[in-house]
């Protein structure tokens, strides 16, 4: 398995103040597809850059302000940190690609770990990749997590005023001593059936 290479992506943004940008949200975007230092939405501070293209720009430097993605991110990061060193180093697992993380559920479709920079990764077979946040996997190794270490349960979402008791397993969060495919194990969900 290949370690991720860093490059620089050409996106829009506009200036919100002097030297600050907001980074606007490109056509092609995919955050399961690669990892973005600063995701669409950040304001971030820049410097001007020559490229080795040739062409001159300006290159973000700094998280000024982060997108809510940005601040769950960190977040999470935060959490993993705390419980690897609360906990010691036996917990801690190598993430190829990731550095190192905490295993949070299995099945034989593949691993869900939750990384130290803040992503949620999923080992298959095949590939180890980045599971995107608020995804089916995403939600599924933040329950998981919760119930694995009760440290990580400040990362459950907050339920909101525009949701219900889960239909399916009304609120009990597993059927058959299975986690609910309804809501995840959340107990709830939005107003339209679907985990918020």
């Amino acid at each position: 398995r290949e370690q991720r290479r860093r490059r620089v992506v050409h996106v829009a943004a506009e200036e919100i103040a002097q030297g600050k940008f907001r980074l606007l949200r490109p056509a092609r975007y995919d955050p399961s597809d690669e990892e973005w230092e600063f995701v669409p939405g950040s304001v971030v501070s820049v410097e001007k850059m020559t490229f080795p293209e040739g062409d001159t720009g300006l290159l973000a430097t700094s998280l000024v302000r982060a997108s809510p993605e940005t601040l769950f991110r960190l977040e999470v990061a935060r959490a993993v940190r705390a419980l690897l060193s609360a906990r010691g180093d036996g917990l801690a697992v190598a993430i190829p690609g990731f550095g190192e993380g905490v295993l949070v559920y299995e099945d034989l479709g593949g691993a869900l770990y939750l990384a130290t920079p803040g992503v949620v990764a999923l080992e298959t077979d095949e590939d180890i990749d980045a599971v995107h946040q608020g995804s089916k996997g995403w939600l599924i190794a933040i329950v998981a997590a919760s119930e694995r270490y009760e440290e990580l349960a400040c990362l459950l979402p907050a339920r909101g005023p525009h949701t219900i008791e889960c239909r399916a397993c009304a609120g009990a969060r597993r059927l058959l001593g299975l986690r609910c495919g309804s809501c995840f194990g959340l107990g709830w969900t939005g107003l339209d059936g679907k985990p918020a």
